[in-house]
């Protein structure tokens, strides 16, 4: 997978983050859009064998690229149906197919176009919108692939009261955009999860992953399609409260979740769900200088995974409160983590000005290339795998 922002295509003010997820979800607009509006919007991401896929969006076009060690990228073009607010990019299990979904500013309506090209023709194989309605009217996503199908799917919750259960639509299309013909499936979660801003959806292994309500551990999961079953929960004996209700969450191998939350401090975490065993590490705090009392951070909802499953990015951003509680951008930072044993194996800067548009991980050969896009520039950071 990879970056950038929104569910309820919003963009936030603050752009420390990839942009909103609805309600105010932030995807680390730093990553995203720096610390000033930046003129494009960029996804990426590696396949098993090293190369990447890119796509910037700006002034009403996308621009995709296959990115291999022997050829020169050619630039493929599609016309955007409103102004890109943030994109994301999914290769499907056989790497045949690249999903672009790219979510748009269309006046009062969200939306999110999804463009399908194929590795095999070089050409699109389809274009299409996907726009709100009252069954998707919030939390508009593109998650991906199913399986180890060419189905995409597409997610959203329905229109309800605050004190009602919440309505989750699950739609799949194949990469000619037209609807499967077993397309719709609906599932009902308790009503904190209108308000839970983490991508809980995990298309990979069919899994619809949700808290409870009013307490939200244990964290339980039901089939994203297909008839419904449940799977085994996370409860707070794994790793400690922390896990209940995370800022960030992602699934990087069958029966394997990851996460992360802030706060009086930072965690990450991983899960074996299927032994209930895990283990959490608390990330590095800078400390307050100058007339600064104290810094909180905030964290990116959907952490970057390499193709492996091994290496994880997450970025992190930091405000500084001085004794007045006025506050101040301070920078953030990318932290590249090993995902078991954890460990921190980099700290990367995040650069000021137009900042970087996206960012991708690969781990291969004892090495890790982090990704990102920086003031209209593909740049990379290469080292090895070893801890801090």
């Amino acid at each position: 997978m990879s970056c950038t922002v929104d569910f309820h295509v919003t963009v936030t003010s603050d752009d420390l983050f990839w942009a909103s997820l609805a309600s105010g979800l932030r995807l680390l607009g730093q990553l995203e859009s720096g610390l000033a509006a930046a003129p494009e919007r960029s996804c990426a991401v590696f396949d098993s064998d090293g190369h990447w896929a890119s796509a910037v969006a700006s002034s009403g076009t996308l621009i995709f690229e296959m990115h291999t060690s022997d050829a020169t990228p050619k630039g493929i073009e599609m016309r955007l149906e409103g102004e890109p607010l943030f994109c994301r990019l999914f290769l499907s299990a056989d790497q045949r197919y690249a999903a672009t979904g790219v979510y748009l500013s269309t006046g009062n309506e969200d939306a999110v176009q999804i463009g399908v090209f194929d590795r095999s023709t070089n050409k699109w194989a389809s274009n299409f919108v996907v726009k709100a309605s009252d069954d998707l009217s919030s939390k508009l996503r593109l998650d991906g692939f199913l399986g180890d199908t060419s189905k995409l799917v597409v997610t959203g919750i329905g229109k309800s009261k605050p004190s009602e259960d919440v309505k989750v639509r699950v739609l799949l299309f194949g990469p000619d955009g037209q609807p499967t013909a077993e397309s719709g499936f609906d599932r009902t979660l308790p009503r904190s999860n209108r308000s839970w801003d983490a991508d809980s959806v995990d298309a990979r292994h069919n899994r619809l992953w949700f808290v409870g309500s009013p307490q939200f551990c244990p964290i339980k999961s039901v089939t994203l399609t297909g008839p419904v079953g449940y799977f085994p929960s996370i409860t707070a004996s794994a790793v400690g409260g922390t896990v209940c209700l995370p800022i960030a969450i992602g699934f990087p191998q069958a029966d394997v979740v990851v996460g992360g939350s802030t706060g009086n401090q930072n965690w990450v975490w991983r899960v074996d769900v299927g032994s209930g065993t895990g283990e959490k590490m608390e990330l590095p705090q800078s400390k307050p200088t100058g007339l600064a009392k104290w810094n909180s951070y905030a964290m990116s909802p959907v952490p970057e995974f390499s193709p492996d499953g091994e290496v994880f990015a997450v970025g992190r951003s930091v405000t500084a409160w001085d004794t007045f509680d006025q506050s101040r951008d301070n920078g953030g930072e990318l932290d590249v983590i090993q995902s078991k044993p954890l460990k921190v194996l980099a700290v990367i800067p995040l650069k000021d000005g137009c900042g970087p548009g996206s960012v991708a991980v690969d781990h291969r050969n004892g090495s890790i290339m982090v990704l990102q896009r920086h003031c209209g520039k593909w740049e990379r950071d290469e080292f090895p795998k070893t801890p801090r």
